[in-house]
């Protein structure tokens, strides 16, 4: 009788180590998660700042909505500058940025940088419809 008790008592150890091993993995993976969260947070951040900062920036006589609205209807030397005004924007944030114009009728869109994929600002839409953003990709 005495060996049932213990066997019993022995099982009921394992199982709570169990229980134990599992909450720890999930504490672990759940704390894990939340960094990477709370980076891309920062990142979106980072990004609708540049863009909103872009937005505001006046170049000679004209804005920068202006330059996009202009760059979208063919204009070269409008999308130069305003390539090179977000190219030196580009240098102050510590991180690999694309910067990217996009024409809502036909004209090409304009991109500056190499990243694909990352964290996205909000896309700026102008009263002709173009829009620009930001994309700040991932370490």
């Amino acid at each position: 009788m005495d060996k049932k008790g213990q066997v019993e008592t022995m099982g009921l150890v394992i199982i709570v180590i169990l229980i134990i091993m599992i909450g720890l993995f999930f504490l672990i993976f759940s704390l894990n998660g939340g960094e990477n969260g709370t980076e891309d947070i920062f990142l979106s951040m980072k990004a609708n700042n540049l863009v909103n900062s872009l937005g505001s920036l006046s170049l000679g006589n004209s804005d920068f909505g202006s330059q996009v609205i202009d760059c979208c209807e063919g204009n070269i030397r409008s999308c130069n500058e305003l390539m090179e005004s977000a190219a030196i924007a580009m240098d102050y944030i510590d991180e690999k940025v694309t910067f990217e114009v996009e024409c809502l009728y036909g004209g090409s869109p304009a991109r500056i940088g190499d990243c694909s994929t990352g964290i996205n600002s909000e896309r700026v839409t102008l009263s002709s419809g173009d829009r620009f953003f930001a994309i700040i990709c991932r370490k």
